[in-house]
């Protein structure tokens, strides 16, 4: 059975937010910001995650990556590029000012992080549009309820 990993790392600040607090907790598979949004990552994601915050501002290589998120499997280095993607693209969609994952062509990876402006004014923002995609899709369910059922009345 594997180590429960929970890694806790401060980010740099501003005046207004103080600094950030991030918290990866790979065995439930959560991550928590420091203005209380946590998310659920599936494993693959988690580990990424827990290695690059372990070490921010540091290359981590792809091969020690790759040992790590997949000791025991052959995979290619498309896996990790694959991974990498769709954290980044998860950290975008659920975050208002979530680190970033730099690239080092054929070498690997760092993740870094410069604190918003207006910590909490971006998480209002971030939150606000998260709202509006939601009410927006129960908007088109809505409509599209409808439209079938007059279907169904001719």
């Amino acid at each position: 059975m594997s180590e429960k990993k929970v890694h806790t790392k401060h980010l740099p600040g501003n005046e207004t937010s103080g600094g950030c607090v991030w918290t990866i907790d790979t065995e439930l598979g959560t991550l928590k910001d420091g203005l209380g949004v946590e998310t659920r990552l599936e494993p693959r994601l988690s580990k990424l995650m827990y290695l690059l915050l372990n070490n921010l501002g540091k290359f981590v290589s792809r091969r020690e990556l790759i040992d790590e998120m997949w000791p025991d499997t052959v995979v290619t280095e498309q896996s990790l590029t694959r991974a990498v993607a769709d954290l980044r693209k998860f950290l975008r969609s659920n975050y208002p000012a979530p680190p970033v994952i730099e690239t080092a062509s054929k070498q690997g990876y760092r993740m870094s992080y410069t604190a918003p402006k207006d910590a909490s004014s971006s998480a209002r923002s971030g939150i606000f549009w998260k709202g509006m995609r939601m009410a927006a899709y129960t908007f088109g369910l809505l409509v599209l309820f409808v439209l079938v059922l007059r279907g169904l009345n001719y």
